[in-house]
């Protein structure tokens, strides 16, 4: 499968498109859709992607024409990833890998030294994606999401 990403830029008449990353994120228990919504169309707020249409890829996925994206909120020369997502049809294809690598190599463009996120603890695939990746366990926040679960907080400097 060969990679595309886009940058998206949102307008709110886009709204297909951000319901369907909503949905897919299950954002819902940590933000509202027009939050989603809201973000996006600020200008600090970035989301690469990976498309349906922009792969090599025989097999159909009915439900959701994203494959994949990061969506990152740029804070001067750092940036944080808000949210990386594969579908779940799509996983174990190095997707999140390939997302990943090209977010990094886009925010080194733009002049970002620190990359930071949060990670729920019992994530491990994901924490295992970030620490292949040179991101680095800086502390943790217990009971940092709604259902009690821990946050590990990670960072990659050296972009």
């Amino acid at each position: 499968m060969s990679l595309h990403m886009h940058l998206y830029t949102a307008i709110e008449s886009e709204q297909k498109a951000l319901a369907q990353i909503h949905q897919r994120i299950e954002a819902g228990e940590f933000w509202s859709y027009q939050e989603v919504l809201s973000s996006l169309v600020r200008e600090e707020y970035k989301l690469w992607y990976i498309h349906a249409n922009d792969a090599n890829d025989t097999v159909k996925n009915v439900e959701s024409d994203w494959y994949g994206f990061v969506m990152v909120q740029m804070l001067g020369s750092e940036a944080e990833i808000m949210y990386i997502f594969v579908d779940p049809s799509r996983r174990g294809l190095k997707l999140g890998s390939q997302l990943l690598s090209g977010c990094v190599t886009e925010l080194k463009k733009q002049g970002v030294s620190c990359l930071r996120l949060e990670v729920k603890e019992k994530n491990i695939a994901a924490q295992s994606l970030y620490l292949n990746h040179d991101f680095v366990v800086t502390g943790r926040r217990k009971h940092y999401y709604r259902d009690g679960s821990t946050a590990i907080m990670m960072e990659r400097k050296r972009l």
